[in-house]
């Protein structure tokens, strides 16, 4: 079947409407889909454009100095109201701000004394991949490594904290 066009003396056929509409007309609805999910993402601030490296090493710096800090309200800096914190890889996630600082409260120590350095290791969107190293001094000496998985809203604080922590003369093998 042929078909007239809008402008005048095109005839097409219906093949020709076919590869019209797979070749334009679906990319086109499918960019305007895409840009419509990632509006929805950044208004549900799922997506965060622009991280990079020193925006986390920034994001870590401030973590370390919201854990060294008396209390949890800087909490609401680094962690969005609704982040979830997972302390290891097989334990249930801590989920939002007030059960984030009873955590915090119950793992710190007013007297320990620490070193800590780190390392981003990989940014993707909005997950990065930091390695830690926490030395603990007196009373308590204590050193572990520990790889961080963090994703970040748009504002930049983090909405999921995951870490994978190891101690030296532990086991990393199940049968150890």
């Amino acid at each position: 079947m042929l078909h007239h066009c809008l402008v005048q003396g095109l005839v097409l056929s219906d093949q020709d409407i076919e590869n019209i509409v797979d070749q334009v007309l679906m990319p086109a609805v499918g960019l305007v889909v895409l840009h419509r999910q990632r509006m929805r993402d950044d208004e549900a601030g799922r997506t965060l454009r622009g991280m990079d490296r020193q925006r986390v090493r920034r994001w870590v710096a401030d973590y370390e100095r919201a854990w060294r800090a008396s209390g949890t309200t800087a909490l609401a800096e680094i962690f969005t109201a609704d982040a979830t914190y997972q302390q290891a890889p097989y334990l249930e996630p801590v989920s939002g701000l007030p059960a984030i600082a009873r955590m915090w409260e119950a793992e710190r120590s007013a007297d320990e004394i620490f070193e800590m350095s780190s390392e981003v290791v990989a940014v993707d969107g909005d997950t990065a991949v930091v390695r830690v190293e926490v030395r603990y001094q007196a009373p308590v000496r204590q050193e572990y490594r520990d790889l961080w998985i963090a994703r970040f809203a748009a504002d930049g604080r983090c909405r999921a904290f995951e870490e994978w922590p190891f101690w030296p003369d532990k086991s990393y093998r199940a049968d150890g």
